[in-house]
């Protein structure tokens, strides 16, 4: 065992000895008023046990008068006592959740969520490792660190999952009722959430152009797509890049940890939405300006994660008095990038035979061939996550109040009450509709996922009346119903569909074309009815 009296003392050495003592002394009445007597407002000290002084103490307050333990030399300087303080304390976090039974102190859990929250807010924490792309590498280059927030992420990933409504601990058993007030815990939810979006935020920043010149080239190798990922678009393709020296495993390792951070982040928040209204009734304004901040540099492949794991379960649980909070905020941004940028990958990719959008897919790698069915595919899948986000926006349950196609003429606003569809265009949500956001029917799985949105708003330009609509489906949607059978070889839609002919072809086809029948239906042959009454 270790000597705790030596003169240096690690983390774990700290974590061994703090940790558990809490964790075995789970029964005394100590424990609780610990976790409850303004915890949330100190900062929790594992090595102690106690409440200190908060975060915004002198620098001089932090030598080494930790007890009887002294700081490892390492960690001189405010900033980087604060990155000491922060692995300790998600180190703590995450040990209390492996203990059995330890579910049911939500209080403690919060005590050490409060300071993590803080030590991101520090003035000291930014400088050092936040206000400028160059210095992430101080956090990313930090195995201990980028392990830490790993774990700690996976851990939030457990609460919100399975972990508390199947507890098997021995040493204390929660009451359902108990089990109930900890998830739907709307301070937990947020100090949880908080923490979490500031780490997605750090993750997020390696992405913006400047860090393509102010990383480290072990970052930017990380960054790329891993063999396995490649793998998964392009089969046959099986190599990285030459290393000239980079560590490749660790490389793979930083690689991982940066999309397992990322990926775990966004479902935490698609799970959380899953909770109910305490989800929905935190502070909107906070929570959607952090979601949508980094959308503008993002990349297909990410944002297709981003709008599969936590913007469609978002959606899908909203309340509707609070689409205006949650789904339109969240939603205008999605379109926005999808109108700038996803527009142009379809149009210079059926026109001119290539994606021209290279910031959005990432640095890709290895033979132009290669790189162009690499950039097919995930335009391709980013195509069929926005679809299937299109599919939920349209479905019965968030649809009730949509009108027949026999109703009575209506407006939006009477019908938006009841219908998402018709709330997001009556506050022009999807901006200037174009059949480039459906990969102009190219992909048929995409198509599959489109059509009842499509349907949905033949409906309500019927229901309503509204030109814009109207104008849309008539001038964009049917000529390209039109050119979907078009077999032309001069035809680059053609072309495209072709080289990704599927064995859902057929079915696909058949569904487009009673979509051309019902708008057919709709406005063509009652123009013709008219016309020829007329005469």
């Amino acid at each position: 065992m270790k000597d705790f009296f030596s003169p240096y003392i690690t983390e774990e050495d700290v974590l061994a000895f703090s940790v558990k003592q809490v964790v075995n002394d789970t029964d005394k009445p100590g424990l609780e008023a610990l976790a409850v007597n303004n915890l949330d407002d100190q900062e929790y000290d594992p090595v102690q046990g106690n409440a200190t002084s908060d975060l915004e103490r002198p620098t001089e307050s932090f030598g080494s008068k930790w007890g009887k333990f002294q700081v490892m030399p390492g960690y001189q300087g405010k900033a980087k006592l604060l990155l000491w303080e922060h692995n300790l304390l998600s180190e703590a976090f995450i040990s209390v959740m492996a203990c059995p039974g330890i579910e049911c102190k939500k209080q403690l859990l919060m005590s050490l969520l409060n300071p993590l929250n803080k030590i991101w807010t520090q003035s000291e924490w930014d400088e050092e490792y936040m206000s400028y792309t160059y210095r992430l590498s101080g956090l990313l280059c930090d195995d201990q660190f980028m392990k830490t927030v790993h774990l700690l992420v996976k851990s939030f990933e457990e609460i919100k999952g399975s972990k508390i409504e199947h507890s098997t601990g021995t040493q204390e058993k929660c009451s359902p009722t108990s089990i109930a007030n900890y998830q739907h815990s709307s301070t937990f939810l947020q100090l949880m959430l908080t923490l979490l979006l500031r780490i997605l935020h750090f993750i997020h920043m390696a992405w913006t152009d400047q860090s393509a010149y102010d990383l480290p080239e072990i970052i930017r190798r990380a960054k790329l797509m891993s063999t396995m990922e490649i793998f998964t678009f392009l089969p046959e393709t099986n190599s990285l890049p030459d290393n000239d020296g980079v560590d490749a495993i660790r490389v793979d390792a930083i690689g991982t940890r940066l999309r397992e951070i990322r990926e775990t982040g966004y479902n935490v928040i698609g799970l959380c939405a899953n909770v109910g209204r305490s989800f929905f009734e935190l502070d909107s304004s906070l929570f959607i300006h952090a979601l949508v901040a980094d959308i503008s540099f993002m990349e297909f492949d990410h944002l297709g994660k981003f709008i599969e794991l936590t913007f469609i379960p978002l959606v899908r649980c909203c309340p509707r008095e609070c689409w205006d909070k949650w789904v339109l905020l969240l939603l205008e941004s999605l379109f926005f990038y999808c109108e700038r940028n996803f527009r142009y990958a379809w149009l210079s990719l059926i026109h001119e035979g290539r994606a021209k959008v290279p910031d959005f897919f990432g640095d890709l790698y290895g033979p132009e061939d290669k790189l162009k069915k690499l950039e097919v595919e995930l335009v391709l899948k980013f195509t069929r996550s926005v679809s299937l986000l299109l599919r939920v926006l349209a479905s019965k349950e968030l649809n009730s109040g949509l009108p027949d196609l026999n109703c009575p003429k209506s407006d939006l606003k009477s019908i938006s009450s009841s219908s998402l569809m018709g709330y997001l265009l009556l506050h022009n949500c999807f901006g200037r509709f174009s059949m480039y956001l459906f990969g102009c029917l190219v992909d048929h799985q995409a198509t599959m996922e489109a059509l009842p949105f499509f349907h949905a708003l033949i409906r309500l330009a019927v229901a309503t009346d509204d030109e814009r609509l109207k104008q849309f489906i008539l001038n964009e949607m049917l000529p390209t119903i039109v050119r979907f059978s078009d077999r032309s070889p001069q035809s680059g839609i053609s072309r495209l569909r072709s080289e990704l002919s599927s064995s859902n072809e057929v079915s696909s086809m058949d569904d487009v074309v009673c979509l051309g029948q019902e708008i057919y239906k709709v406005y063509l042959h009652n123009q013709v009815t008219m016309t020829n009454g007329e005469m």
